[in-house]
Order: structure tokens, then sequence, then C-alpha cells
């Protein structure tokens, strides 16, 4: 790839002989095509905001361009969001083309069972040759527990987030071995700031200062965590060591909730998943009422959650959320833009000064200068408090200990085609 002089554009060379799984060569034409799809998506604003758009040159040659220097466009072109996707197959199957994905990787989807499995098989085309493991069945099992007995029997290789609880008896199992690694996973208290009593900044900040956030880490995980010092994990650029989070004070707190007028039995709605959402809220209920706000508790599904998140229906949001590349501009732009309102923006916070700043680190090219940026995000973020940083994950699975080249991924992206017996 080239990069014009003005970095208001970027020319890519396509690889020859790149197939997808319906047997059409990958063409610089798709990769207009899907640059657009993502311009056009509502919930792809975060990173395809700054695209003017893409032309395809040749049948191999493509150039991108920008409405502003965009520093993170690499980092940002990584993200599953971005994914190359074939514009025959998605004209082809329309609205179900995420139930008939098309794709050029190492291996492609023979069925899927909705709430069971979904079974690939290993793609003969792949561009970068043939794969150890010819076939992968991908099993959904909801009860951790069932999870990690399938595993201990052999019915299942290899385990994903596996369970705090059921690490020793995985560590203690001769047949297999478990993989750690801290992870750019975090969980967060949001509020929603558009309306009702945390429309008030001050009440937020009350919360803040009265939420036991190491009590809610440990109760959440059994201690398998690292407590959040801010939004930005530390291995991600645009982490800010010199800004920490709220030191539990209950004096300040009810000192806020007085100057914010809080009347007594103010009550409020928390909605959280199963699990380790439900085990935050429960500590959050108690701290809340320490500083008399009452709350009612409601456990939703995943998609019920998103959904009711998306419309703004709660008063607090408990939700985890990660980045797949180690760039702050992904997480500051998807949480808390104000464009990204509708779609993953689910505190609804809206601060012309924060798209400002977002924006600015976006075109600065040199990293002392983003990470500046970055620092001054981070320290609104904690002033304005539309959410709170509890803790970041370890990314935990286990395995087979037959099983070769498996490793944690701090971004929980995982790629098999390594894996062999």
């Amino acid at each position: 790839w080239e990069r014009s002089d003005d970095g208001l554009s970027y020319t890519f060379t396509i690889k020859q002989g790149v197939m997808f799984h319906n047997g059409e060569e990958l063409k610089a034409s798709d990769v207009a095509y899907s640059i657009q799809r993502g311009i056009d998506s509502p919930y792809a604003g975060a990173i395809f905001g700054p695209v003017e758009g893409a032309e395809a040159l040749s049948d191999y040659e493509v150039r991108v361009d920008l409405k502003y220097e965009y520093s993170p466009f690499l980092s940002a072109m990584s993200a599953p969001l971005a994914s190359i996707v074939s514009e025959k197959a998605v004209e082809e199957h329309g609205d179900d083309f995420s139930r008939n994905p098309v794709g050029t990787g190492a291996y492609k989807i023979v069925s899927w069972e909705p709430g069971d499995r979904v079974t690939l098989e290993a793609f003969d085309d792949w561009h970068l040759g043939e794969v150890p493991i010819k076939n992968l069945v991908f099993r959904v099992l909801e009860d951790p527990a069932t999870s990690v007995i399938a595993l201990e029997k052999g019915e299942i290789d290899l385990l994903l987030d596996v369970p705090t609880s059921d690490r020793k008896s995985i560590e203690d199992n001769d047949n297999l071995e478990l993989y750690e690694i801290p992870s750019h996973r975090f969980h967060y208290v949001g509020f929603n700031t558009e309306v009702g009593l945390f429309s008030d900044v001050k009440v937020r900040q009350a919360v803040a200062y009265a939420l036991d956030r190491e009590s809610i880490r440990q109760t959440a995980t059994e201690g398998i965590s690292i407590l959040a010092q801010n939004h930005i994990a530390e291995t991600i650029l645009g982490f800010a060591e010199d800004v920490e989070w709220y030191e539990q004070d209950m004096d300040k707190a009810l000192e806020l909730i007085e100057e914010a007028g809080v009347e007594e039995g103010a009550s409020v709605k928390i909605i959280a998943r199963d699990g380790v959402g439900n085990k935050m809220a429960q500590v959050l209920q108690d701290n809340l009422l320490k500083i008399n706000i009452q709350s009612d508790i409601e456990i939703l599904e995943d998609a019920a959650l998103t959904d009711k998140g998306k419309k703004g229906d709660f008063d607090i949001i408990i939700n985890p959320w990660s980045t797949p590349v180690a760039d702050a501009d992904y997480t500051v732009n998807f949480l808390f833009h104000s464009k990204m309102i509708d779609a993953m923006n689910l505190t609804r916070y809206n601060e012309q000064s924060m798209d400002d700043m977002i924006i600015e680190a976006e075109m600065k090219a040199e990293l002392d200068e983003r990470g500046a940026i970055y620092k001054d995000i981070t320290q609104q973020l904690k002033d304005d408090v539309p959410s709170i940083p509890i803790f970041f994950e370890m990314a935990t699975l286990a395995a087979n200990k037959d099983l070769k080249n498996v490793e944690a991924s701090p971004s929980s992206t995982y790629y098999f085609y390594d894996l062999e017996w």
C-alpha cells in the first residue's frame, strides 16, 4: 500500500488469486464495495466516519480517500467491521447475508444450527495454503458448568471463556491446559446521561464516589480480573497512566447527592445480563442504597439488553466492551462520540468537546501528540462520568493438552488455521 503525501488517500494493491468461498476471485471492486458498505452502516461510523469513499482503479488496485488525515486508519481497517465481503454474495443474499457469510478465510461455513452449533470445513482454495485441521465445530453451551464437563470428557477440545469457578479443576487435570492473558475487554456501569436522574453529572459523580469497585470486581470474577484505572487498557495506545479513577468516599458522595437535590426514595432501573452482569448489579444495588437511591434490577438476554440499551430504555446499564485493535480511538469513538448514539454509545453521552477531541486525536500523526489528547479525553470522561469502568477481564481458555499452537488473545479474537494435533 502507498499513502499520499497529504495523508488523505491510501492506494492498496490487491493480491491476485485470493478466492471467496463462493468461487469468485476477490477484486478491487469488492474492496471498494465493502468500504462503501461500512460508510453506509449506522453501526460502523466510529471507524468509517473519516472515510470519504473508495474507488477501484483496476482489478487489483483500489484507492481509499479520507475526509481528513486519519492516523488510526490502518489499524481501524484491521477490525472485523472492516472485513472485505463479496459484492456478488451480499447482493444475492441481501438481509440474509449474515446467515450466509462469504469470505476468503481458511474455513467456510457448512451448516449453522442456531442455538446449537456451527460447522466449518477447510477452504481448499485458501490463498495461504493448506491448514492442519480440516473440520471445526463450534458448539453453543450456555451453561458454563456443562461446557467444562464437556471439555473434561473430551466432547470438545477447546473452551473459550473459562468460568473462574472451574479454573482449579482444569489446572489439576493432566489432560488439559489453561491459557491466560490480560484482555482488552472491560465491564462498565453506564448511565443514561440524556434523561432521568443521571442526566445530572453531580449524581453520576456521587455514584462514582459511592461505588466499591473492588468489591464488584471480586464478587463478579472471584478476583480473576484487573481493576480498571480508566476506560483504556494499559497495553493500548492512548492509555493515560496519570489519570486515576475515583477512590471511594461516601461523605463526598452524599454531599453531591444533596447538592443535586435528589429526593429521598429516588428509584432507578438497572439492566444487565445474567452471570457476571447480575453479580455486578447486586453489589451496585447495595452501594446505591447507601446514597439513598433505590433500584430495580432487570436481567436480560443479549439481544434484549442491546435493544434496550440502544433505545435508552434504562437508567443504568451494565455492559462489557472490547476493542479488536490496539488503539484508544476505537473505544472512545464507539462509546463516547455523539454520532454513535443509537448504536454503541449506550450512555447517550453528547458533548461537543469530546467529539472535537476524538477527531483531533485522529488527525495527529505523532504518537506523543495523540497521547496527550487521549489523556485529556480520559480526564473528561472521569469528570463527566458517562460510565464507570470496573474491571478488565482475563482472556482465559482451556484446551486438550495435545492441541498445539493454542494462545490466549487479549482481544479475544482467535484464528484456528494454526492449530494442529
